[in-house]
């Protein structure tokens, strides 16, 4: 019964990923079609010039500079940024005593 139980488990667990997977695709793809159809931007048009200076950057791919700070180039970048740092820091948080110090650094 055991066995048969885990492998119920795991097998809703698999249907479970692939439906994030196929819902994942669903909304990257599209992205990614209109990076293609669109292209890198130059930023010709893209004139701000922040705290840190002038933009030496050839190619502007996604957000013009310095749109919402003049602190912050790219406001949507750093933002997801940020949110990768503070999940890289919960997980972090929440198995300081479970692992070797050598996976904490």
């Amino acid at each position: 019964k055991a066995s048969k139980s885990c492998a119920a488990a795991a097998m809703g667990l698999l249907a479970c990923l692939r439906i994030l997977l196929s819902a994942i695709l669903l909304l990257v793809i599209p992205l990614f079609a209109l990076l293609v159809a669109r292209g890198p931007v130059d930023g010709a048009g893209d004139q701000g010039q922040g705290f840190w200076g002038s933009k030496t950057a050839s190619v502007n791919w996604c957000e013009s500079d310095y749109a919402l700070s003049h602190y912050i180039a790219e406001f949507g970048n750093s933002i997801s940024s940020l949110c990768i740092c503070a999940t890289g820091t919960y997980g972090i948080c929440r198995h300081w005593h479970s692992v070797e110090s050598r996976y904490l650094l």
